[in-house]
């Protein structure tokens, strides 16, 4: 039976861990998943994606229309990405079925 000091320390590994890889993760995929806004794009664009005008509400997508397979190949790679932390990493459940 685990005792509250170690449930305390499996939560923070497991915290630890999110921490560390929920970044890279985010920063790897953020070019394919991360719409353009046109606060973003006064901001971090190349000089032609500046210069386009579109109004305030709208936003561009990372991709163009030509380029849709790789984006749907992307966010495939992302979602599996994001379900492999969660199944593999224990949770709360895991560690009450230890505790019985």
């Amino acid at each position: 039976m685990l005792i509250v000091k170690d449930y305390v320390k499996y939560e923070f590994f497991i915290i630890s861990v999110v921490e560390a890889v929920w970044p890279f993760l985010r920063d790897l995929y953020n070019p394919w998943i991360l719409p353009y806004s046109q606060r973003t794009v006064q901001q971090d664009c190349a000089q032609w994606i500046q210069q386009m005008n579109f109004d305030s509400a709208s936003v561009l997508s990372p991709w163009i229309a030509t380029d849709s397979n790789f984006a749907a190949l992307f966010m495939s790679d992302f979602t599996d990405s994001v379900l492999f932390l969660a199944e593999t990493l224990p949770g709360i459940k895991k560690q009450e079925e230890m505790m019985i």
